[in-house]
């Protein structure tokens, strides 16, 4: 029971620094973009990681005062999909956005500059690296993984999925461009829209089987 309270700590401290990060991030994307930033998965994928990092820390006081051993599977659930989208966000814009976006306007024109100016100016600081990284920690080490289920990798992907669902529709008629390369179907062929919509998920599903496995190796 001792091991499992400090770990119910440790996840409290590491889930507030999220929902603080979270704060201090939105005043700044909201400057940076208006409104508009509710297209972004980046900020939509923060924070849903912000409510279940807000239900983990409710659900971790029963367990600090020793009247429970875990969060409910509900909240466990939340937390692992959020740890699988906002860590999708991470590796995108580590492996894909910094090389696809060189030289446009607002961002750099070599790799490392790029790099480093994505991952840390302004709301990207917390919504690209901080949060992200809290989450990955804070789920796979101190947080009790769910029972295993089959499903949960694909769960994982439901929220890239229902966000492809509503942007590449609005992409298409020309309602809303990207915010992503991947996304701007008009000015792609159908089959490279094919294979980005392929490889984005293959990526979003490798990176849900890794986060449920390392959250059960730890």
């Amino acid at each position: 029971m001792a091991e499992t309270k400090r770990k119910a700590l440790v996840s409290v401290v590491l889930n507030c620094a999220i929902i603080l990060f979270e704060i201090i991030a939105t005043p700044i994307v909201y400057r940076e973009n208006g409104l508009a930033m509710f297209v972004y998965y980046t900020v939509l994928s923060n924070y849903f990681l912000c409510i279940s990092s807000v239900l983990t820390v409710i659900y971790s006081i029963p367990i600090l005062k020793g009247k429970a051993e875990s969060v409910p599977q509900f909240v466990s659930r939340l937390k692992y999909m959020a740890t699988c989208v906002v860590t999708v966000t991470l590796l995108v814009v580590i492996f894909i956005l910094t090389p696809t976006t060189l030289g446009e306007p607002d961002c750099k024109n070599t790799l490392v500059a790029n790099f480093v100016f994505l991952m840390t100016y302004g709301s990207m600081l917390y919504m690209h690296t901080l949060c992200p990284v809290l989450a990955i920690i804070s789920y796979t080490v101190f947080e009790k993984p769910e029972i295993y289920n089959k499903k949960l990798p694909l769960q994982g992907l439901m929220f890239t999925a229902v966000y492809a669902v509503i942007l590449i529709p609005l992409n298409a008629a020309g309602i809303v461009r990207g915010p992503y390369p991947f996304l701007m179907v008009r000015d792609q062929s159908i089959l490279a829209s094919f294979i980005w919509i392929v490889l984005i998920f293959s990526f979003a599903y490798a990176i849900a089987v890794s986060i449920n496995v390392l959250s059960k190796r730890r």
